[in-house]
């Protein structure tokens, strides 16, 4: 129910139109106070979890890491789906996703700030 009401914020629901939502659509008894609730948690949950990564380098460059990890595994997936496929459109269609991740990887790799990682060394690159 969390990701439901947090996938209506995202749509600029007022928290009783989410109410009204759940009761019409997933037959879901909740209070519009019990939406703000849960609205307001998730927040204050992504201000600490942001706070937090912003304080630590090493969390930081590590949720970057998985993130340009996970993209490249998107891209992997892709190439073997363009290989074994004889289809134009589905070749077509990966080679447009592969594409649009490839601009997700660049973006990310130009986003990615100058840290200092080693006080002692600051021509180390961290792998």
């Amino acid at each position: 129910m969390i990701a439901i009401i947090q996938n209506l914020s995202l749509k600029r629901l007022t928290d009783q139109e989410i109410a009204e939502y759940l009761h019409n659509e997933k037959q879901i008894e909740i209070a519009r106070s019990t939406v703000t609730n849960t609205r307001n948690r998730v927040e204050k949950q992504a201000a600490k979890w942001y706070l937090d990564l912003k304080q630590s380098s090493d969390k930081f460059i590590a949720a970057y890491k998985q993130r340009i990890d996970s993209l490249f595994s998107y891209q992997k997936k892709l190439h073997e789906i363009i290989a074994a496929t004889k289809k134009d459109e589905v070749k077509i269609r990966a080679i447009s996703e592969l594409h649009s991740i490839e601009m997700d990887i660049f973006g990310l790799w130009k986003q990615l700030p100058q840290l200092d990682t080693d006080n002692n060394n600051s021509n180390t690159t961290v792998e």
